[in-house]
């Protein structure tokens, strides 16, 4: 349920955020996988980190982290 309205939120947080967490990629081969930048990937990382938490509360730490 999260995973899907992140993706509707925005497409380029819940792709970061899948790789991430379901793919078990690193941050480095997210990077190069959507051809953007690793600040990029960070930065958008911190961007869904934070529009997660205010949607679902603190209770995401532990998902996120």
């Amino acid at each position: 349920t999260i995973f899907r309205e992140l993706q509707k939120k925005n497409e380029n947080w819940y792709a970061i955020l899948y790789m991430l967490c379901v793919l078990e990629m690193d941050h480095d081969e997210v990077a190069e996988k959507l051809g953007v930048s690793k600040d990029v990937v960070y930065a958008r990382l911190h961007r869904a980190r934070t529009w997660l938490r205010k949607k679902y509360g603190e209770e995401l730490d532990d998902i996120l982290t």
